[in-house]
């Protein structure tokens, strides 16, 4: 075989621009990571060089390390420098942080009033995932309206440790006149709050996810009417509301709720009638089958996947409760595809005697196990449903005769995989579909 040796001069500038691409398709670290993209192109010739630093979509993406800082000062700078090469191309940002730093000294602080406030940034910001303390992100929420005109995708982690006083009690202007937003995610705030104080263009979502914090019953009524447009919601509710009339949401399909207050009190306040994803989490003193009946009937005729997070003790409780959700949505003949028992505390479950409520289109089974009797009879499920994949999450170790039977459920072409627990309550459901 012969091989023909060019110069990169003979090249065309827009093969190579095409190669530089395709070499540099992750955000740029600060501080750089000198031994990868974009930084070993600059140094393969001068006209590679030249042409990087000409290559605005290489350079507006960048994601800030502030783990181990005191002053975040010269990396701060270091991303205005790199910004100039970036033209008036969106922006994506992003950056992390120490939880154990920021109880101490939040950098993020800094970073928010120096870097993301300033109009050169926060007018060209097209996606944004922060990390730090909430005090931290004040600022920026006070941004006034019109601040943000090309944010679609938002993304706001706040440590637990920083929070020391009740926050975001007053209304935010940074999102008024936001109107690309789509995508929203809040997480980490561990306390109550009300989503209506963020002024998000509700109309326009498509993504809500309120994570490890939780909304009042009646808050929802103040923003979830408007969501004519979402297809995803997550969120946790608590207290109580004396309304009866339902929310419609027509184009939600996936709806992952925390429930910590009666099921009465949010499964009747919302008809979802193009649902096909449902994640219910909630402890035992909340549930009552009834009002599940009636949401289950309206809303679940055609969920496909489903995931159960039951926070309870005994596996007495559990049983019945997984056992009354499965047998309500096989009455309906739900095309479930996509089944999750997680119940942390469990300890034993009759897999077998609830295959009778699963249905034939099960593709997808995921449940944890705490006992050896407990992986037998999910290892025996696995083997009377035949899904395409399961999912065994132990929470104690497996027997070798357990890894034999994995072995034999494989040989005989079904996918078995063994994960680790998550030790997070509120991961979110990743679904296989």
């Amino acid at each position: 075989m012969d091989f023909v040796i060019m110069n990169d001069s003979d090249i065309p500038p827009e093969i190579l621009v095409a190669i530089v691409m395709h070499c540099v398709q992750d955000t740029i670290a600060i501080p750089p990571h000198l031994t990868e993209p974009p930084w070993t192109l600059l140094r393969v010739s001068s006209r590679w060089r030249s042409l990087v630093l000409a290559t605005p979509a290489i350079w507006c993406r960048l994601g800030f390390d502030l783990r181990g800082l005191i002053d975040p000062a010269p990396r701060i700078a270091l991303g205005r420098e790199l910004l100039q090469f970036s033209g008036s191309l969106p922006l994506s940002i992003s950056n992390t942080v120490n939880i154990m730093e920021t109880a101490m000294f939040d950098t993020s602080a800094t970073y928010v009033q120096d870097f993301l406030v300033p109009v050169s940034v926060s007018s060209r910001l097209q996606s944004l995932h922060f990390h730090g303390g909430a005090e931290s992100l004040e600022p920026f929420l006070a941004l006034p309206a019109g601040s943000l005109p090309l944010l679609e995708d938002l993304e706001i982690i706040v440590n637990k440790r920083a929070l020391q006083r009740d926050l975001w009690s007053s209304e935010a202007t940074a999102f008024q006149g936001a109107t690309r937003l789509r995508k929203v995610m809040v997480r980490g705030l561990y306390q109550s709050i009300n989503p209506n104080l963020f002024r998000f263009p509700w109309d326009q979502l498509r993504d809500f996810h309120l994570r490890s914090s939780y909304a009042s019953a009646d808050h929802l009524r103040g923003f979830l009417p408007h969501c004519t447009n979402l297809t995803s919601l997550t969120i946790g509710v608590s207290g109580t509301t004396h309304s009866r009339i339902p929310i419609t949401l027509p184009t939600l399909t996936s709806l992952d709720i925390k429930i910590e207050t009666l099921v009465a009190c949010i499964l009747l306040q919302v008809d979802c009638p193009n649902l096909e994803y449902l994640t219910l989490r909630m402890a035992i003193n909340f549930w009552d089958v009834g009002p599940f009946k009636v949401f289950a009937r309206r809303c679940c005729n055609h969920v496909k996947g489903l995931g159960l997070f039951f926070m309870i003790s005994s596996a007495d409780e559990v049983g019945p409760m997984i056992s009354q959700v499965l047998s309500e949505l096989s009455s309906l003949d739900a095309p479930i595809t996509d089944l999750k028992l997680i119940c942390p505390r469990l300890t034993s479950i009759p897999f077998t005697q609830l295959s009778q409520h699963i249905l034939p289109t099960l593709q997808y089974f995921t449940s944890i196990v705490n006992s050896f009797d407990l992986a037998d009879a999910f290892l025996d499920t696995v083997q009377e449903l035949k899904p395409a994949h399961a999912v065994m999450i132990p929470t104690c170790g497996l027997r070798p005769v357990h890894y034999g039977r994995i072995g034999d459920l494989v040989r005989d072409g079904l996918r078995v995989e063994v994960s680790s627990v998550s030790s997070e309550w509120e991961a979110p459901v990743r679904w296989f579909v």
